[in-house]
């Protein structure tokens, strides 16, 4: 991956805090410190590139080192199947051709998510900070790891540990800024001065995968993820992306969020579709807002986005025991990780899965109602403690009766609650005091979320009931157009025309599946010489299936039908009558009747006699053809094309003499 993003930075002296936690402060007008004297990341020598090599489960220990040797190691990995390698172009060649070997994919850089704008100064109110906080909730005892450019020794953090994953230095201490400013947004202390992050009392973590400009490799990232596995965080926060999927990538975010880690990830600063690996299904894609909660000009916008948080004139935390403040989806991302350590701090035993249907409900929802692309279900929110006396989830919740616009779900009571609240795709579509709901206005072929909470004084249970149904497409109309084409004694052509709503078809003889599938025409080739069948072929979805449409098609005879053309006589005298006899015949002499013939009797100065006939029921047919005395003396020829259903056609020629 590789972004390079702009940034302008205000370095601020913050010198005391007020109730809301910042006074008026002086402002000092520097640029982002990129010198040329900063160390980077190490570049592969010339000839060689670094990849990614994810390689196949459950193989031995004798392949992983062959796949190992290929290359010089850059990365291994203890929870990924897969190593990073530098290589060269022969060696890379042999890792593809490795029947071990999965994928082979470059290794890209990653950069820091930043954005240039306008500076608008707010706090951190907009996300109930300050309320947790007085329920009791500060993040104590919650493991962040923040995967950036490391952090720098500050007064107004404590960094409970870390590691450096870049090849140039052991040490996490940041070279660039960036990864001091994500970890003050999460965790700066709450103290007399500086500033505070939305979760102070977290243990943060920081793992060091960016060089002095922003960048790094995947695999880097990928290690400080395994890392996070090892050591059992329970966040990860990652303020950086870039445009390339990255199958080992996607597997090390999945690896850790079936370890119970929270995943949090930078929508991007393009105004453009999310970016990764916020894109990715476990990773959670944040935007970015300002003061007035509108999202930010820069912050990518799609179906990804989860949550929405303060993403301009962020002020936090930077190296040289300062503070600035700065744009983009990379704050916005801290203040969501903090506010997921709130909620871990209160329910430390819950799954991602469970707190992010909690923050799902809690969030401000700004923009269209419910989810949408640019906020997700919107603002996100830190949690007010619960009193002890929270409300049970309900249970047995569950849809049936779906069709293709509506759905009846069903659950059972909770002793404490006054009511129920149900949403459907993040909109309340039911409050009361029933325990049954049909929703009647769905749209075919469509996915829903719906999640149930019991209300007890307006309180809400903390985790919902989740289910999800897909609503059945329309029934699609029978296939048109079904017609048999180039039918031979052993096959049969079939095809149709496409049918609205459906996923596949389904095709019978007699009665039986032959072939199920999308595609519009099937060859049978299991069919027998001179034998009727009949052919059904059905329009279906996982729903409904369509009225057949019907054929019955006859084979062909596969035995080459013999014709024989005679005259009667070798030789005619002028104003004579030749007599021509046709037979119709096969296997020798077996008669087959009402066999089609064309023939063609021609004189030496051309056509005298051209007509159709059909031998009779015993395969003959006899035809007179007069001669005069001004007929052409000489040869004339007798041709005969013969056809018969059942049967291949064949073709016959005779002559005979007039003088």
């Amino acid at each position: 991956m590789n972004f390079i993003d702009k940034q302008r930075i205000y370095k601020t002296i913050l010198t005391t805090l007020t109730a809301t936690l910042f006074l008026p402060i002086a402002v000092d007008h520097i640029h982002a410190e990129t010198t040329s004297q900063a160390k980077t990341i190490e570049k592969p020598d010339v000839g060689e590139q670094r990849v990614i090599v994810t390689y196949k489960n459950n193989i031995s220990e004798d392949a992983k080192d062959q796949i190992e040797n290929t290359g010089d190691v850059q990365q291994s990995f203890k929870h990924v199947n897969a190593v990073s390698l530098e290589v060269s172009n022969t060696e890379m060649k042999a890792l593809e051709s490795n029947p071990n070997v999965t994928t082979v994919e470059k290794d890209d850089i990653v950069k820091i998510k930043q954005t240039s704008s306008q500076i608008i100064p707010y706090g951190i109110n907009s996300l109930n900070g300050i309320k947790s906080w007085e329920s009791g909730l500060t993040g104590k005892g919650v493991k962040v790891a923040i995967i950036d450019s490391g952090a720098a020794i500050h007064s107004d953090l404590n960094i409970a540990g870390g590691k450096s994953f870049v090849s140039y230095t052991t040490s996490y201490i940041d070279d660039n800024g960036h990864g001091t400013h994500v970890a003050g947004i999460v965790g700066a202390k709450n103290n007399s001065f500086g500033v505070v992050g939305i979760a102070p009392d977290s243990d943060l973590y920081v793992l060091k995968a960016l060089d002095s400009t922003g960048t790094g490799y995947n695999s880097d990232i990928i290690k400080a993820i395994d890392w996070s596995i090892e050591n059992h965080m329970n966040i990860i926060n990652m303020s950086l992306g870039g445009s390339d999927e990255s199958y080992a990538f996607q597997q090390a975010i999945d690896k850790a969020y079936n370890n119970g880690i929270l995943v949090v990830a930078a929508a991007g600063n393009d105004g453009a579709p999310v970016e990764y690996p916020a894109k990715y299904n476990h990773a959670i894609a944040v935007s970015a807002t300002d003061s007035s909660n509108n999202l930010a000009y820069f912050s990518n916008r799609g179906p990804e986005i989860e949550f929405a948080a303060p993403g301009v004139n962020v002020i936090s935390t930077y190296k040289g025991n300062t503070y600035a403040s700065m744009d983009g989806t990379s704050m916005a991302t801290p203040y969501v990780a903090g506010v997921l350590a709130l909620y871990k701090q209160e329910y430390p035993n819950a799954t991602p899965d469970d707190i992010r249907n909690m923050v799902h409900q809690n969030a401000i929802d700004l923009g269209a109602p419910g989810r949408d692309s640019s906020y997700g279900y919107g603002l996100i929110q830190a949690p007010i403690m619960n009193s002890g006396s929270s409300i049970a989830t309900p249970t047995n919740f569950k849809a049936g009766n779906v069709t293709s616009d509506t759905a009846s779900l069903s659950w059972n009571s909770t002793s404490e609650a006054t009511s129920y609240k149900l949403t459907r795709n993040g909109v309340t579509v039911y409050e009361g005091l029933n325990t049954t709901y049909k929703d009647t206005a769905l749209t075919p072929h469509t996915y829903y979320q719906y999640k149930l909470y019991a209300v007890k004084n307006s309180a809400l249970s903390p985790i919902p009931a989740t289910t999800g149904i897909i609503t059945y497409p329309l029934t699609p109309p029978s296939p048109a157009n079904f017609k048999a084409t180039n039918v031979t004694g052993n096959s049969v052509s079939l095809n149709w025309s496409t049918s609205s709503y459906a996923t596949f078809y389904e095709l019978k003889r007699n009665g039986v599946t032959i072939y199920k599938g999308s595609n519009l025409s099937y060859t049978d080739t299991s069919t027998k010489p001179n034998t009727s069948y009949d052919y059904q072929v059905i329009a279906g979805n996982y729903g409904s299936s369509s009225l057949p449409s019907q054929i019955k098609v006859t084979t062909l005879q596969t035995t080459l039908l013999n014709a024989y053309t005679f005259s009667t006589y070798s030789s005619y005298k002028k104003g004579s009558t030749v007599l021509i006899g046709v037979y119709s015949r096969y296997n020798g002499n077996i008669s087959v009747p009402w066999a089609r013939f064309d023939i063609v009797v021609k004189s030496p100065t051309g056509t005298i006699y051209k007509n159709t006939h059909y031998t009779n029921q015993n395969g003959v047919y006899t035809i007179s053809v007069p001669t005069s005395w001004k007929s052409p003396s000489g040869k004339y020829t007798i041709s005969v094309l013969m056809s018969k259903a059942g049967f291949l056609g064949t073709s016959k020629t005779a002559s005979f003499y007039v003088n």
